[in-house]
Protein backbone atom coordinates (compact mmCIF):
# COMPACT_ATOMS: atom_id res chain seq x y z
CA UNK A 1 0.00 0.00 0.00
CA UNK A 2 1.28 3.46 -0.95
CA UNK A 3 1.76 6.04 2.03
CA UNK A 4 -0.34 8.29 0.69
CA UNK A 5 -3.06 5.51 0.94
CA UNK A 6 -2.44 4.74 4.01
CA UNK A 7 -2.33 8.67 5.16
CA UNK A 8 -6.12 8.64 3.86
CA UNK A 9 -7.20 5.76 5.45
CA UNK A 10 -5.96 7.10 8.86
CA UNK A 11 -7.69 10.10 8.26
CA UNK A 12 -10.79 8.95 7.38
CA UNK A 13 -11.20 6.71 10.27
CA UNK A 14 -10.06 9.27 12.82
CA UNK A 15 -12.94 11.63 11.18
CA UNK A 16 -14.95 8.98 12.00
CA UNK A 17 -14.02 8.66 15.50
CA UNK A 18 -14.48 12.08 16.19
CA UNK A 19 -17.93 12.22 14.60
CA UNK A 20 -19.24 9.18 16.45
CA UNK A 21 -17.92 10.94 19.66
CA UNK A 22 -19.59 14.21 18.81
CA UNK A 23 -22.43 12.93 18.16
CA UNK A 24 -22.86 10.52 21.66
CA UNK A 25 -21.87 14.14 23.79
CA UNK A 26 -24.47 15.87 25.72
CA UNK A 27 -26.10 18.64 23.61
CA UNK A 28 -26.12 22.10 24.97
CA UNK A 29 -28.75 22.72 27.23
CA UNK A 30 -30.87 26.13 26.52
CA UNK A 31 -30.00 29.43 28.02
CA UNK A 32 -32.29 29.89 31.30
CA UNK A 33 -34.60 32.09 31.17
CA UNK A 34 -34.71 35.70 31.99
CA UNK A 35 -37.87 36.12 34.46
CA UNK A 36 -36.78 39.85 35.64
CA UNK A 37 -36.87 43.08 34.23
CA UNK A 38 -35.50 46.66 35.04
CA UNK A 39 -37.05 48.97 33.21
CA UNK A 40 -36.76 52.98 32.80
CA UNK A 41 -40.44 54.73 31.56
CA UNK A 42 -42.49 57.41 31.09
CA UNK A 43 -46.06 57.53 31.83
CA UNK A 44 -49.02 60.05 30.76
CA UNK A 45 -52.22 60.96 31.85
CA UNK A 46 -54.34 63.51 33.39
CA UNK A 47 -53.31 62.52 36.65
CA UNK A 48 -49.90 61.40 36.01
CA UNK A 49 -48.59 63.79 33.67
CA UNK A 50 -45.20 62.77 31.74
CA UNK A 51 -44.22 61.11 35.30
CA UNK A 52 -41.00 59.48 34.99
CA UNK A 53 -40.42 55.86 36.50
CA UNK A 54 -38.44 53.26 37.61
CA UNK A 55 -39.84 49.79 37.81
CA UNK A 56 -39.08 46.55 38.57
CA UNK A 57 -40.92 42.72 37.17
CA UNK A 58 -40.56 39.66 38.11
CA UNK A 59 -42.23 36.70 36.76
CA UNK A 60 -43.70 34.84 39.14
CA UNK A 61 -45.72 31.75 37.79
CA UNK A 62 -45.86 30.82 34.19
CA UNK A 63 -47.68 33.53 32.55
CA UNK A 64 -48.26 35.78 35.63
CA UNK A 65 -45.69 38.74 37.03
CA UNK A 66 -45.54 41.41 39.36
CA UNK A 67 -44.48 44.79 39.04
CA UNK A 68 -43.65 47.67 41.36
CA UNK A 69 -42.71 51.25 40.22
CA UNK A 70 -41.79 54.33 41.54
CA UNK A 71 -42.23 57.68 40.08
CA UNK A 72 -40.73 61.24 40.27
CA UNK A 73 -41.49 64.72 38.86
CA UNK A 74 -41.07 68.20 40.14
CA UNK A 75 -41.03 71.68 38.66
CA UNK A 76 -40.07 75.15 39.89
CA UNK A 77 -41.28 78.20 38.52
CA UNK A 78 -41.04 82.23 38.37
CA UNK A 79 -42.09 85.10 36.81
CA UNK A 80 -43.07 88.68 37.83
CA UNK A 81 -43.68 92.22 36.19
CA UNK A 82 -43.65 95.56 36.28
CA UNK A 83 -46.20 98.04 36.28
CA UNK A 84 -46.17 101.69 35.87
CA UNK A 85 -48.45 103.81 37.59
CA UNK A 86 -48.81 107.71 38.45
CA UNK A 87 -47.67 106.98 42.31
CA UNK A 88 -44.45 105.11 40.69
CA UNK A 89 -43.57 101.90 39.73
CA UNK A 90 -45.63 98.61 41.25
CA UNK A 91 -43.23 95.08 40.93
CA UNK A 92 -45.26 91.89 41.27
CA UNK A 93 -43.31 88.89 41.86
CA UNK A 94 -44.91 85.09 41.59
CA UNK A 95 -43.50 81.94 42.08
CA UNK A 96 -44.80 77.93 42.53
CA UNK A 97 -42.79 74.56 43.39
CA UNK A 98 -44.57 71.70 42.08
CA UNK A 99 -43.28 68.06 43.50
CA UNK A 100 -45.07 64.50 42.70
CA UNK A 101 -44.08 60.90 43.78
CA UNK A 102 -46.04 58.19 42.56
CA UNK A 103 -46.08 54.42 43.96
CA UNK A 104 -47.36 51.43 41.71
CA UNK A 105 -48.02 47.85 42.45
CA UNK A 106 -49.57 45.42 39.34
CA UNK A 107 -50.08 41.79 38.58
CA UNK A 108 -49.95 40.97 34.87
CA UNK A 109 -51.19 38.11 33.19
CA UNK A 110 -49.38 37.59 29.49
CA UNK A 111 -51.78 36.12 27.18
CA UNK A 112 -49.58 34.37 24.68
CA UNK A 113 -48.10 31.10 26.28
CA UNK A 114 -45.42 30.61 23.12
CA UNK A 115 -43.77 33.73 23.86
CA UNK A 116 -40.53 34.26 26.14
CA UNK A 117 -41.12 35.06 29.75
CA UNK A 118 -41.87 38.67 30.29
CA UNK A 119 -42.67 39.09 26.21
CA UNK A 120 -46.05 39.16 24.62
CA UNK A 121 -49.62 40.99 24.58
CA UNK A 122 -51.06 40.85 29.01
CA UNK A 123 -53.07 42.57 30.73
CA UNK A 124 -52.92 43.98 34.00
CA UNK A 125 -54.64 44.97 37.59
CA UNK A 126 -52.88 46.86 40.59
CA UNK A 127 -53.00 50.44 42.59
CA UNK A 128 -51.43 53.50 42.64
CA UNK A 129 -50.72 56.09 45.38
CA UNK A 130 -49.84 59.19 44.48
CA UNK A 131 -48.36 62.28 46.58
CA UNK A 132 -48.18 65.88 45.44
CA UNK A 133 -46.83 69.17 46.98
CA UNK A 134 -47.60 72.40 45.70
CA UNK A 135 -46.50 75.95 47.03
CA UNK A 136 -46.93 79.08 45.60
CA UNK A 137 -45.52 82.60 46.59
CA UNK A 138 -47.32 86.06 45.40
CA UNK A 139 -45.45 89.16 46.54
CA UNK A 140 -46.21 93.15 45.58
CA UNK A 141 -43.96 95.86 46.37
CA UNK A 142 -43.58 99.82 45.24
CA UNK A 143 -44.13 103.36 45.44
CA UNK A 144 -47.04 104.02 46.97
CA UNK A 145 -48.35 100.89 48.54
CA UNK A 146 -48.08 98.55 51.29
CA UNK A 147 -45.69 95.14 50.80
CA UNK A 148 -47.78 92.20 50.27
CA UNK A 149 -46.95 88.68 50.38
CA UNK A 150 -49.14 85.76 49.93
CA UNK A 151 -48.37 81.76 50.41
CA UNK A 152 -50.20 79.16 49.61
CA UNK A 153 -49.52 75.26 49.85
CA UNK A 154 -51.34 71.97 48.43
CA UNK A 155 -50.41 68.90 50.11
CA UNK A 156 -52.50 65.56 48.29
CA UNK A 157 -52.16 61.97 48.88
CA UNK A 158 -54.81 59.51 47.28
CA UNK A 159 -55.22 55.77 46.33
CA UNK A 160 -56.86 54.42 43.62
CA UNK A 161 -57.00 51.21 41.42
CA UNK A 162 -55.25 51.10 37.73
CA UNK A 163 -55.87 48.56 34.97
CA UNK A 164 -53.62 48.14 32.06
CA UNK A 165 -53.46 46.20 28.07
CA UNK A 166 -50.17 46.35 27.02
CA UNK A 167 -47.67 44.50 24.55
CA UNK A 168 -43.53 44.08 25.69
CA UNK A 169 -41.79 43.60 22.72
CA UNK A 170 -38.18 42.21 22.11
CA UNK A 171 -35.59 44.10 21.90
CA UNK A 172 -33.17 41.58 21.66
CA UNK A 173 -32.05 39.05 23.46
CA UNK A 174 -31.97 41.24 27.08
CA UNK A 175 -33.73 44.67 25.68
CA UNK A 176 -37.44 45.09 26.03
CA UNK A 177 -40.18 47.76 25.33
CA UNK A 178 -43.18 47.83 27.20
CA UNK A 179 -45.97 49.91 25.74
CA UNK A 180 -49.43 49.89 27.49
CA UNK A 181 -52.54 51.77 27.75
CA UNK A 182 -53.75 52.51 31.45
CA UNK A 183 -57.31 52.84 32.94
CA UNK A 184 -57.18 54.72 36.31
CA UNK A 185 -59.95 54.60 38.44
CA UNK A 186 -60.84 57.22 41.16
CA UNK A 187 -63.52 59.22 43.17
CA UNK A 188 -63.56 63.21 42.97
CA UNK A 189 -63.61 65.08 46.15
CA UNK A 190 -67.76 65.57 47.09
CA UNK A 191 -68.21 69.07 46.96
CA UNK A 192 -70.65 70.36 50.05
CA UNK A 193 -74.34 70.07 48.46
CA UNK A 194 -73.60 67.77 45.62
CA UNK A 195 -74.86 65.01 45.85
CA UNK A 196 -73.03 63.14 43.22
CA UNK A 197 -70.40 60.55 44.06
CA UNK A 198 -70.06 59.22 40.33
CA UNK A 199 -66.52 57.55 39.57
CA UNK A 200 -63.81 58.94 37.61
CA UNK A 201 -62.22 56.96 34.34
CA UNK A 202 -59.22 58.66 33.25
CA UNK A 203 -57.20 56.97 30.22
CA UNK A 204 -53.71 57.40 30.12
CA UNK A 205 -50.32 55.59 28.29
CA UNK A 206 -46.98 55.01 28.51
CA UNK A 207 -43.41 52.93 27.81
CA UNK A 208 -40.95 51.18 28.97
CA UNK A 209 -37.25 50.36 28.11
CA UNK A 210 -36.13 47.50 30.20
CA UNK A 211 -33.19 45.14 30.66
CA UNK A 212 -34.23 41.68 31.10
CA UNK A 213 -32.15 39.12 33.82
Amino acid sequence: MKPSTVTLALLVAASTCWSQRASAQTPTEAPAPRTHALKLGLQSSELNSDLPTLSYEWLIAPRLSTEATIGYDGYTHRGGADYFTDAGVIRYQASSKVRRVAAFGQARYFLQASKPALIGWYVGAGLQARYEHARTNHSQSGDGIEDQHVTTTYNSFKVNPQFRVGRQWALGRRLSLDTFLSLDVSRPKRLAGDPTSALRFTPGLGLQLGYRF
